[in-house]
């Protein structure tokens, strides 16, 4: 038995949350219960069998990462709808410091050239053919406006029209996205932000 790599754990008081992405189970253990579990290995603890069925723990031969991919391409396979809007991850770094970001010291990194390649074709065969909504996300998507930027000329040269949702950017970003579509920006609410984000954003 082993633990899932889609576990992610966050100390409370008295305890530690743990949460599985996978399942989408929430549990809260305590502190000497999740030390034994999680960070000892002891899997003969009578509580470690519904820690299991909730997906937490899973068989030493499992393999969670395939076991995604063919989740993944049974949707793809069996789906026959079109695609009109889609939420892309361009990087998962951040430069701000939000208090309740779920993403807090993991998986770090930005889209390779070869990634946004592969989305485009993918976009062109399953795109709907009207208006593809595009929503960045992160981490902070505009860390990565080169990939960005690379990504929105391939949509042009596929003669794919899309709109764009994007906020807390900045001129340079503006001008070079502008050059492929219209944008409009809304406006941030700056006393918020300034609060979640622990830092002072530009208004657009």
């Amino acid at each position: 038995m082993k633990k899932s790599i889609f576990n992610i754990s966050q100390p409370i008081e008295n305890g530690v949350l743990v949460y599985n992405t996978f399942t989408t189970s929430l549990v809260e253990l305590p502190n000497e219960l999740y030390k034994k579990i999680f960070d000892e290995d002891d899997f003969s603890l009578p509580e470690v069998s519904a820690l299991y069925s909730m997906g937490f723990l899973v068989e030493d031969a499992c393999d969670e990462v395939k076991n995604m991919e063919n989740i993944r391409n049974d949707v793809l396979k069996n789906s026959s709808e079109k695609i009109a809007n889609i939420i892309i991850a361009p990087t998962l770094e951040c430069n701000a410091h939000c208090f309740y970001c779920f993403e807090n010291g993991y998986r770090k990194g930005s889209m390779s050239h070869e990634t946004a390649d592969a989305l485009v074709d993918f976009l062109e065969q399953r795109w709907n053919g009207e208006k593809l909504g595009i929503t960045w996300f992160g981490g902070e998507p505009l860390l990565a406006s080169e990939i960005i930027d690379y990504i929105s000329k391939k949509l042009v040269e596929k003669n794919i029209v899309y709109g764009l949702c994007v906020d807390l950017t900045t001129d340079e970003v503006i001008a070079r996205v502008d050059r492929y579509l219209k944008l409009s920006f809304l406006e941030n609410q700056k006393g918020i932000n300034d609060w979640i984000k622990r830092k002072i954003y530009k208004y657009i």
